[in-house]
């Protein structure tokens, strides 16, 4: 089973490389096809609608809506429990940066 949270990465990953938004068919078929996710199309219609309300993704209204990254892309980094923590401790307690970090380390446990 796949978790929500490799569902969105994998749905950011799949819209960052594209040139042009895309339907949630479109986004659901490439999840299935080429990223070998067995997920239901309902599903990932509520993962895109969820991204739209976090304003993670833009609709083009149409027919079929269509969806699109908003604003700027984001880097993944794998980096290990011991790696945040030494960069939480070169960083301020109130810093953006580490409050990222921080609620980060909060969803992992």
């Amino acid at each position: 089973m796949n978790s929500k949270l490799d569902r969105l990465k994998k749905i950011r990953s799949f819209l960052k490389h594209q040139s042009s938004p895309q339907s949630i068919s479109e986004i659901h078929d490439a999840l299935i096809k080429r990223l070998g996710v067995d997920v239901s199309r309902k599903t990932i219609e509520r993962d895109v609608f969820e991204m739209e309300e976090d304003r993670k993704l833009k609709a083009l209204p149409g027919n079929p809506t269509k969806f699109s990254l908003l604003g700027p892309p984001e880097i993944e980094i794998p980096l290990t429990t011991d790696e945040i923590q030494i960069l939480l401790k070169l960083l301020g307690p109130d810093s953006q940066l580490s409050v990222k970090l921080k609620e980060y380390l909060s969803k992992e446990n």
